[in-house]
């Protein structure tokens, strides 16, 4: 059996030279924005937050009891998301009179989600933006 030499792991896949690494750790350092893609996606990632994305690109300036009833969970529940993809700066609300109404911010991050909602081949593979047609 050969005995993998001092470039190569135990695979025989060559390793990464300490310069290699080096250069790789600088390149992750320049990248100061992944830790607030990292926050955008850990917002939009939970499954009734990318709901009620969906909801929101589908109508704008929408309060909290509305959004409620669509996703069958509570206001307490609908707050606390909102909460979470506000401090994101991925929804902003307005208020009027008594009522908070909230929408989705216009950013790249959200642009990009709204192309996703749009793309019919992740409805055609997964279902995922699936609309309810009624037989005429």
């Amino acid at each position: 059996m050969k005995k993998p030499n001092s470039d190569e792991n135990f695979l025989g896949v060559t390793k990464l030279t300490k310069s290699d690494i080096f250069r790789l750790k600088e390149k992750m350092n320049e990248r100061i924005g992944m830790n607030t893609l990292l926050g955008l996606l850990e917002a939009a990632g939970y499954s009734q937050r990318l709901k009620i994305l969906y909801l929101l690109q589908l109508q704008n300036d929408i309060n909290v009891a509305d959004i409620a009833s669509v996703l069958g969970i509570t206001d307490s529940a609908v707050s606390q998301h909102l909460r979470k993809l506000k401090d994101q700066k991925i929804v902003k609300s307005v208020k009027k009179r008594q009522t908070v109404y909230y929408s989705v911010v216009k950013n790249p991050f959200t642009d990009k989600l709204k192309e996703f909602f749009e793309m019919k081949e992740l409805d055609e593979e997964f279902g995922l933006i699936a609309t309810r047609r009624e037989n005429s």
